[in-house]
């Protein structure tokens, strides 16, 4: 490489964000595929307190999070990203999660990534209904970050294995 330029050079942010991933993997004693190449996962709630937790755990877990409060902006966001899951909720100003879930499976670049609802809407004919229009998930709040992740984990690795929805 010439002197000055910086050619293909991975970002600091890159290096940091391997870096990371790479310690947690040392950390665990395990070297998961989210070590290995981290999945993005998008999260779309109005309430920024379970966003902003839910992706910081999801991160310490290896996983590379975007979160936003609109699902308009989540739909951008993911034509753009192509994100390898989605955890949204239903009930939210502007567009509700089952427009944006129809959204998201109608167009054929977002069509295969699973999501999963977490919400505090709790009936079955919800959960049937979310479902049908192709959610990978329904967990009900409150849920505790260990049983979200787990649902991450089984969900992404149903993925892995062309089982998603």
């Amino acid at each position: 490489m010439m002197p000055g330029k910086k050619g293909n050079a991975p970002k600091k942010e890159e290096r940091n964000e391997k870096a990371r991933v790479g310690a947690y993997a040392a950390r665990s004693g395990k070297v998961t595929k989210a070590a290995i190449e981290p999945k993005r996962i998008l999260i779309t709630d109005d309430e920024k307190y379970l966003r902003e937790l839910l992706a910081s755990q999801l991160q310490e877990k290896g996983y590379k999070c975007v979160s936003l409060a609109s699902k308009a902006d989540a739909y951008r966001w993911s034509l753009e990203h192509k994100p390898d899951l989605i955890i949204t909720d239903i009930n939210s100003p502007g567009m509700d999660g089952f427009q944006f879930l129809r959204l998201i499976k109608s167009n054929s670049s977002t069509g295969k990534v699973p999501v999963v609802f977490l919400t505090g809407v709790a009936s079955n004919e919800t959960a049937e209904q979310a479902k049908r229009l192709g959610a990978a998930e329904f967990v009900t709040k409150p849920a505790s970050l260990a049983e979200v992740q787990t649902v991450v984990e089984r969900v992404l690795t149903s993925r892995a294995h062309g089982k998603s929805r």
